[in-house]
C-alpha cells in the first residue's frame, strides 16, 4: 500500500544510518538526505506523520 512507504523508508534510514549510500532499482545511487527528503514528500502527499 502507498501509504506505507513512509514508514518504510523510515526504517530503511534508521538501518542505513546518515552515511549510507542507497541503491534503488534503477537510477543513481543517492544518499540519506535524498530517501529522507522522498520519504517526507511522500508524508506530506498521504497525510501521514512519523
Amino acid at each position: 500500500m502507498p501509504s506505507h512507504w513512509p514508514a518504510a523508508l523510515d526504517r530503511l534510514l534508521d538501518l542505513g544510518g546518515e552515511d549510507a549510500l542507497y541503491v534503488p532499482g534503477h537510477g543513481a545511487v543517492v544518499d540519506a538526505a535524498f530517501v529522507r527528503a522522498q520519504r517526507d514528500a511522500l508524508a506530506a502527499h498521504f497525510g501521514v506523520s512519523r
